[in-house]
Formats: C-alpha cells, structure tokens, sequence
C-alpha cells in the first residue's frame, strides 16, 4: 500500500482484441433517447449579457424578452460578473435592464445579480433562485393560465446567502427559504421545511402556510408568516425567536410590501387575502412574526437604573 514503484502491468493470455472488435467497432448512440444530458453551453446567458453591456455602455435603458428552458442554467450570474469587471457599477444603476423571460428556468435563475438587473420569469423555476443575490429584483408569476389552489413557483434553497434585492413569487416554494439570507426581501406564498433557516438579515414574507422547523437557528433579519393553519405554532423551530404579533413598523413593512407583491405579480392569494380581512388592521391580526432581538439593545443598561455594585 503506497508503493506506487511495485506496481506492473497483470499479462494475461486472452486477447480481448478480437472480442472487443464489433463492440468498438459498432459503437452508436441512439439519438433518440440519449443517455446523457445536453447542456446550453450558456448561449442564453452569453447573449443576455451581450445585449444588456453593450446597452449600458451607450447609457441606454434596456428591455429583453426570450424564452427560456430549464438547461438555461444562473440567469444573471454572468451579467453580474461582467458588470464588475467592465466598472459599469453605477452606470447601470442608472441605466437599470428588465430581462423578461417565459418558461421553465434551470438551476440558480438570479444568482448573484447586483442592483440594476430586474428579472421577470413568467412561469416556473428550479432550485437557488436568487441564490447569492446582492441587488436588483426577481419576479416569478404563473404562466398563461389561472391556478387552483397554491401555485408551486420555484424549488428548494431560495435566496440562499442573499444579501440584497428584492424577491417576488406568486406561489409557493420548496425547503429552506431564505436559508442564510443575510439582507435580502423575499415574499412567497408558502414554503416547506426548514424556511428563514440560519437567517442573518433581511425580512422575509410568507402568505400562506409553512414547513417544520421553520426559523431554526435564526440569529437575525425578520419573517413575517401567515399564521392560519392548523397547529400552526407547531411548525416554528424551537430554537427559533419568539413568535409575536406585529409591531407597528412590522404592519407598516408587512403593508409596503403586501402592495408591491400585488403590482407585480397580481397575485390571485394575496388579493384574496386582502378581500377576506376586509381591512389592514383585520388583516395584521392573522400574521404574526419572528425577530431576533438586537442583543447589543439587550445588553445596554437603562440610563436611569445604576449599578448594584
């Protein structure tokens, strides 16, 4: 073991050349059904970020529109990379693209895109949408056809380590929602297990029901979650901050942001939810939210308690 230098070529007396002959000789693929997986090789990505750089550089809006299938694979994230390595930062900001696209996006769809890129998905998308996120918005809405019930929009592991921007989904998403976000606004319409886990930052949204473990290990940022399904309390992680009801700057954020959910998207659940309370104040009663406590307010002794000792 470890003694590459004794290692020998085993001679062994049947030639499997002739055996092997037909097989290598004949070898096809059958194209029809093909046994490996065909890759877009990024034209998608290439050409967006072609179109938006050159767009930016002449101090132009833009406005893009493709289709877009799930082998189109971190929409955003080459643009994003580009941006910083042609310093076209601030020029962008002010020169903002919107990229429009319908179908069924890959992985990673607004991975890493920075302010200044605003991607609207007309459909459905896979896992680690807006993975990585520092700016700029991402909008998912229904494709073509009104649903029943909730409206599965995009996998697992949304805005996972996201620290900026601004997340629309009129429907609902996979486990882990908002794993990691340190900064980022997300607002969906359900999520499964394990959603604002190890959450840092930012606020996240939930307008319909959530997974177990919801909160686990939530150290900052804020959810706020629709709080009507049965066993409700159930769901939220023990390790998770308290469950209260909102403060006021909560039902002032819950608000802003419940209105520009519905501008976006047009989301059928959240004006349903608006039609059913009848007002704001009948509405915030059915949401409730968890925070992590700023511990240096925690720890900053009252101005006019003194010392013991």
């Amino acid at each position: 073991l470890g003694r590459a230098d004794l290692l020998g070529l085993k001679i062994s007396n049947n030639n499997l050349s002739k055996s092997l002959h037909k097989i290598l000789m004949n070898f096809s693929i059958e194209e029809k059904h093909p046994g490996f997986i065909r890759h877009s090789e990024g034209r998608l990505s290439r050409r967006i970020t072609s179109e938006v750089i050159k767009s930016v550089e002449n101090e132009q809006k833009s406005f893009i529109q493709y289709p877009i299938a799930n082998e189109d694979r971190s929409i955003g994230a080459r643009l994003s990379g580009e941006i910083t390595l042609k310093n076209l930062s601030s020029k962008i900001i002010q020169h903002p693209t919107t990229i429009s696209l319908s179908g069924s996006a890959g992985q990673s769809f607004g991975a890493f895109i920075r302010d200044g890129i605003n991607l609207k998905l007309t459909g459905n998308a896979n896992d680690y949408v807006a993975k990585g996120m520092a700016g700029g918005s991402i909008t998912i809405i229904p494709q073509g056809r009104k649903m029943k019930g909730a409206y599965h929009a995009a996998g697992n592991t949304i805005l996972y380590g996201a620290t900026g921007g601004q997340l629309f989904i009129a429907g609902t998403v996979g486990q882990r929602f908002g794993v990691r976000n340190s900064g980022a606004i997300g607002v969906v319409e359900g999520c499964s297990a394990h959603g604002a886990e190890y959450m840092t930052g930012g606020t996240l949204i939930v307008l319909g029901s959530i997974g177990f473990n919801f909160g686990a290990g939530m150290t900052g940022g804020k959810a706020i979650v629709l709080n009507t399904q049965k066993n409700f309390k159930q769901y939220i992680s023990e390790t998770a901050p308290e469950y209260k009801s909102l403060t006021d700057i909560d039902k002032l954020e819950l608000k802003t942001l419940l209105e520009v959910h519905i501008e976006k998207t047009k989301s059928e659940t959240a004006l349903n939810i608006l039609k059913k309370y009848d007002n704001w104040d009948n509405m915030f009663a059915v949401f409730g939210g968890i925070a992590e406590v700023d511990k240096d307010v925690v720890n900053k002794k009252p101005e006019n308690v003194k010392a013991l000792d």
